[in-house]
């Protein structure tokens, strides 16, 4: 066992960061003015990851957020601290302990459009617990929460978040690995007498997925199909073909629905 000092968001248990220490007893008061710009380790990316460098994926945190505590770790290495959580139980009297536990290992998505401000995350219920929070942060340091409630017999619930901007953010449940939305593109297409008649798609992938279901419906005029991706895909583009200009709502599994007005 080595003994770790961890920064954590004290609402999530989400570490941020760890040093080893040899130091027992409480760990350092934090400033009270302090804010904290972190880049959270996104293990398992939802789409596959374009080829280069890995993109950095910074939030802001304030004081307020965060808490630091010095426990127990069965590993040597700090940086193994992010496929952990802080867990915090009561201890005698009125104290509290600290210890760390493994993160879940279901799969949380979250997906967004290009043209629409919500973020649709899926999170699969964690244990017995009934509970969880739910927090999406950016570099600017915006906070939006949710508290996900589940039934005895749920096994995932779903919320809809709405961000201010199509910008980089960072959805952070308690219990998972962090996630970093991605968006669908709904555009209109069509050359001459076709022109306005065609949605192209551009859909990314998600995780493992090698198969997409699609709809573009407006009462009872429906068009659907499969998105099929290679191994090596990132993402895929798909023409769907109208038969006129009118406004359609469509669907791709996993992300939310995209209302695409009539053309002129």
């Amino acid at each position: 066992m080595t003994a770790m000092t961890v920064l954590y968001l004290s609402k999530l248990g989400q570490p941020l960061g760890a040093l080893s220490t040899t130091v027992a007893g409480d760990p350092p008061p934090l400033g009270q003015a302090s804010t904290f710009r972190v880049t959270v380790p996104v293990p398992e990316p939802l789409a596959a990851p374009p080829p280069g460098p890995p993109v950095p994926h910074p939030i802001t945190v304030g004081r307020g957020a965060v808490a630091l505590a010095v426990l127990e770790a069965e590993f040597d290495d700090p940086l193994e601290v992010f496929q952990w959580r802080v867990v915090t139980t009561p201890g005698p009297g009125t104290t509290v302990q600290h210890r760390l536990d493994r993160l879940g290992t279901g799969r949380v998505t979250a997906t967004g459009t290009t043209s629409d401000l919500d973020l649709l995350i899926d999170v699969p219920k964690l244990g017995n617990e009934l509970e969880l929070d739910l927090e999406v942060r950016n570099e600017a340091g915006v906070l939006r929460s949710e508290k996900l409630v589940f039934g005895t017999n749920d096994a995932r619930k779903t919320a809809t978040v709405r961000v201010p901007d199509a910008g980089d953010y960072v959805v952070l449940v308690k219990g998972y690995p962090p996630v970093v939305p991605v968006r669908l593109s709904v555009t209109r297409g069509g050359t001459g007498a076709n022109l306005g008649k065609e949605l192209l798609l551009d859909v990314p992938r998600l995780g493992d997925k090698l198969l997409l279901r699609y709809e573009a419906r407006r009462g009872t005029v429906r068009r659907s199909g499969d998105i099929r991706f290679a191994a090596t895909d990132t993402r895929k583009q798909v023409t769907v073909n109208l038969p006129d200009k009118l406004a359609f709502d469509v669907t791709v599994e996993g992300f939310p629905t995209v209302t695409v007005p009539a053309a002129p």
